[in-house]
């Protein structure tokens, strides 16, 4: 076949960590502390200087002197420890829960990378560049640039909480219109077609918030039973990826056959329990009380989720192409905001199956116009890349299981 040519919980509550008691003492003094896990935000999943080839099969104790093995940075001296307990669970910044999902996540194959680095992955970066460089016919109007650095709502912005923002912030950035330069006086979200707006829903752009992928949309972490019930407790998203957002496609996307083979493979077409078809894009937003290191940590596991099942519909498919790269169908895209910053990342497979990659493509600050404006256009090209080339590309997949479909009648009525 010829292809195209195109409401929630907090973590570390008090209640949370009134349990760590009982469980896993090693790791006791990592969760019982705000302040540590606030002053851990700075960290990297970069500065791990080695990934596992495999998840080790014997879990590495979640001691001071293992995670100086993963950290040269972090001493005795730093974490509060005497050279006498060097085995002991440390109480410095870096020793904390944030760390711990850290380790296991590269243990288990998910890494993330503070660059798209074009040496080590030149065909990601080339092609991530290709869809966030493309110029659009408009920009972000510039009534609302001055909107949005106006004293009233930076103030507002200021304290906003996650819910706040995903509600009030993220409709000025992505805009029902796809038409950006619109004055913002003329925008009657109650009445688009006042102004003859085409908005995405027009391409079959469809999205769901906060709720659960489906169990076994990614490959349970490997470790060790009690210190991953102390990190699920804390992180319950590494666990069950629940994005603030999903992105993908509506039914009317789909004709009656291609709706039909995206019921047949359930699972992995939709990897929530509502009709939003192959996922391409979500987001993670925390309020200034948050911490984006956590933000990370949710969006890489929620990302390798999204390509997991990918590269699972692929194989249904065609097991042949599965082995090829596509980057039309292994690439997605994550957002990872609060009241100051937002980064764009990119997800993508290893060349080994089951390992997935994240890569900062970009970070944009709330307080900058031209910040403002260039998440806004970035924003738009990805949702525009899904609406065009993606969607083309799953629809061209879908006809490959289609002709397998014939081709087995046929076979069977011969």
């Amino acid at each position: 076949m010829e292809r195209p040519t195109e409401k929630r919980k907090r973590s570390s509550s008090p209640e949370v960590r009134s349990k760590l008691v009982s469980i896993s003492p090693t790791l006791k003094q990592h969760l019982s502390s705000d302040k540590q896990v606030q002053s851990s935000s700075k960290r990297l999943f970069s500065e791990l200087p080695f990934e596992f080839s495999t998840p080790p099969r014997s879990p590495l104790p979640l001691t001071t002197s293992n995670l100086q093995l993963l950290d040269p940075t972090m001493s005795p001296a730093k974490s509060g420890t005497s050279k006498g307990k060097a085995d002991t669970a440390s109480t410095g910044s870096s020793d904390n829960h944030y760390a711990i999902a850290l380790q296991i996540l590269k243990a288990n194959g998910h890494y993330s990378h503070e660059v798209i680095d074009p040496v080590k992955f030149p065909d990601v970066k080339a092609y991530v560049d290709s869809i966030l460089r493309r110029k659009r016919k408009s920009v972000l109007a510039e009534d609302t640039v001055n909107f949005l650095m106006s004293e009233g709502f930076r103030t507002k912005l200021k304290s906003w909480n996650e819910r706040t923002l995903i509600d009030h912030f993220w409709p000025e950035i992505l805009h029902q219109s796809r038409e950006s330069n619109i004055p913002r006086a003329s925008l009657n979200p109650n009445d688009p077609a006042k102004i003859g707006e085409k908005r995405w829903r027009d391409d079959h752009l469809d999205w769901i918030g906060d709720e659960k992928f489906r169990n076994g949309s990614i490959p349970q972490l490997a470790w060790s039973e009690t210190d991953l019930k102390v990190v699920y407790e804390s992180l319950p998203k590494l666990k069950e990826p629940k994005p603030d957002h999903a992105y993908g496609f509506a039914d009317a996307a789909f004709d009656q056959v291609e709706q039909g083979l995206n019921s047949r493979n359930l699972s992995v077409a939709t990897l929530v329990n509502s009709a939003l078809w192959h996922i391409f894009f979500i987001s993670e937003w925390k309020s200034s009380r948050g911490d984006m290191a956590e933000a990370e940590i949710q969006a890489l596991r929620s990302g390798s989720a999204v390509i997991n099942a990918m590269q699972i519909f692929r194989d249904r498919a065609d097991p042949l192409i599965c082995h090829d790269h596509d980057y039309d169908l292994d690439i997605s895209f994550s957002l990872t905001s609060n009241n100051d910053t937002s980064i764009v990342w990119a997800n993508w497979p290893d060349t080994q199956p089951g390992k997935f990659h994240m890569g900062k493509y970009n970070t944009y600050y709330t307080s900058k116009g031209q910040d403002m404006i260039d998440l806004h256009h970035d924003i738009d090209n990805i949702m525009d890349w899904g609406c065009g080339t993606r969607l083309k590309t799953v629809k061209w997949l879908l006809g490959f299981m289609a002709q397998r479909d014939i081709e087995l009648q046929q076979s069977a009525q011969a």
